[in-house]
């Protein structure tokens, strides 16, 4: 018998703080939010969480080629527990980020021949 695995959801770019509280009441495993400023889901300067949300939701910052001394200011100011990494960031830089006391998920592109 195969036990069974739940799968972990992950509800991302959103931007409005009433949509936020809404999609947080759904527990979903992981919340993103998007700090890449060409991206029509960018957040914005001066965002911040809105109250309430649950401490069981892991809470995502999404950055594209950030400096890991900006993603790590910006998940303090707004309360994140993990960085969500989509550029060409390297292992090191992957490593100051988690040194820091977050978790890290990064984005690799495979080619398969």
């Amino acid at each position: 018998m195969s036990e069974k695995i739940a799968p972990l959801i992950k509800v991302c770019g959103m931007r409005n703080a009433v949509n936020i509280k809404e999609v947080a009441e759904l527990y979903p495993a992981l919340m993103g939010f998007i700090f890449y400023p060409p991206s029509k889901r960018y957040v914005g300067e001066g965002f911040s969480l809105p109250a309430g949300i649950s401490r069981g939701i892991e809470t995502v910052g999404v950055f594209v080629n950030e400096s890991p001394s900006k993603v790590i200011e910006t998940l303090k100011a707004v309360g994140l527990t993990t960085a969500q990494l989509h550029g060409n960031e390297t292992p090191d830089e992957c490593l100051q980020i988690r040194n820091q006391g977050f978790k890290v998920m990064k984005h690799l592109e495979l080619m398969l021949w």
